[in-house]
């Protein structure tokens, strides 16, 4: 549709802001007359052309402020909304448009990233609270593995930066946070490489990113929240309408806990074989888990930040806040019970492909140090020459805020 031809369709006084779009974004736009009353408000805020290439499209931010009215024939193109570059200036707003078949979610800016020692006091925190109740569980292995953890580490600094820095022991517990990091890592390097060689087997599938969730039921344990969401995962992979759109994926579980109880849901790393309508999923998963009301399914552009964003959440430290003794309990239930896997089509692929010799030995996680003593410092206009010293976790920390305090 020309960028013209749209504009005949609509107010005159919204013609303007149309000017700056790619044509080929546009799946459908119409405005009612001006004179109609008005029904929502926005302003389009348009990127220049340039930025538009073949196959990745740059979206539109929308913000409400300007008045128009949509035709009641296109009021559902309006039903979530968009941004992948979004100004943390910017507010949200319950508008949309549909580009090239692709609708994805508006989210409310940048997230203001923590600082480096924030991230390892929280860690510290959580991992001492479920020490405590960990030896109230009389899970002493646990907790004396978990109390070691981190403990103490050896640093590779040059005195103004860490280069490198290695635990002297690590537990390698489930729900340790500070094994958390580690062990997300290692699910990535594990399925990167056959992630990779699917995609490249059939380059038509687009990977996307799915969330699905499910209705609270209060007094419901974690691992019963878990049967529960997985036995509804499991009718909807087996559902034709799934296959026709799905080569299968990686599924994520996580478990949240608030006043009205345990909410677990899936983080999914899907392979879209065609362009599905977030409504029409919606619907066919509330077929098979009656009263989830969320789901978001968006494109990525990168295979890694992808598998990571769905890889984090069951690595994801449980906050120091939010622990008691009963929710370490049902942590303990969860024993021996997967958190990820695959599905679909993709499963099939991963049980026959074979590794490279090279890709299969870097699976083999280690903690070898990245840099010796000598070593020049590898921060941009640092250059000193690095040596080894051992922190505790209170003088890591405290390294870390000096620093940022400097910065």
């Amino acid at each position: 549709m020309k960028a013209s031809a749209t504009a005949d369709k609509i107010a005159p006084q919204t013609a303007q802001f149309l000017q700056g779009f790619e044509p080929s974004l546009f799946f459908m736009l119409a405005v009612a007359d001006h004179n109609s009353e008005p029904k929502q408000s926005f302003r389009a805020i348009p990127r220049p052309l340039s930025d538009v290439s073949s196959g990745n499209h740059t979206h539109t931010t929308i913000r409400r402020e300007r008045t128009v009215t949509a035709n009641p024939f296109v009021k559902n193109c309006f039903d979530s909304v968009v941004s992948e570059d979004v100004e943390s200036t910017l507010e949200t707003s319950s508008l949309a448009y549909v580009h090239s078949g692709t609708t994805t979610k508006h989210f409310r800016g940048k997230k203001k990233r923590r600082k480096t020692s924030e991230t390892l006091e929280i860690k510290r925190a959580s991992k001492l609270k479920l020490v405590k109740f960990l030896g109230e569980l009389k899970q002493d292995n646990y907790a004396d593995s978990m109390s070691k953890c981190g403990e103490r580490w050896s640093a590779m600094m040059c005195g103004e930066h860490i280069a490198s820095k290695i635990p002297f022991h690590r537990c390698n517990i489930r729900f340790c946070p500070v094994c958390a990091n580690r062990r997300a890592s290692r699910f990535v390097k594990k399925y990167l490489a056959f992630v990779a060689a699917f995609i490249a087997s059939n380059l038509s599938y687009k990977p996307c990113l799915l969330t699905l969730t499910q209705k609270k039921i209060k007094g419901e344990s974690k691992k019963e929240a878990r049967a529960r969401i997985l036995k509804s995962f499991k009718q909807l992979i087996r559902r034709k309408f799934f296959a026709e759109y799905f080569a299968g994926g990686i599924w994520a579980g996580e478990v949240t806990e608030n006043e009205s109880g345990n909410h677990f849901h899936l983080h999914l790393f899907v392979f879209r074989r065609k362009f599905i309508d977030a409504k029409l999923l919606k619907a066919e998963w509330s077929k098979v888990s009656p009263g989830a009301k969320n789901l978001n399914i968006k494109l990525i552009d990168s295979l890694e930040n992808g598998l990571r964003e769905v890889i984090k959440y069951i690595s994801k430290p449980i906050p120091a806040e939010n622990l008691t003794l009963q929710s370490v309990k049902e942590i303990l239930e969860l024993k021996g019970l997967r958190m990820i896997d695959t599905f679909g089509d993709f499963r099939n692929f991963c049980r026959d492909y074979e590794l490279p010799e090279d890709e299969e030995s870097e699976l083999v996680g280690s903690d070898k140090p990245d840099f010796v003593a000598g070593e020049c410092c590898p921060h941009e206009g640092c250059g000193k020459p690095l040596f080894e010293r051992i922190l505790t976790d209170v003088e890591l920390i405290a390294f870390h805020r000096r620093r940022e305090r400097r910065e």
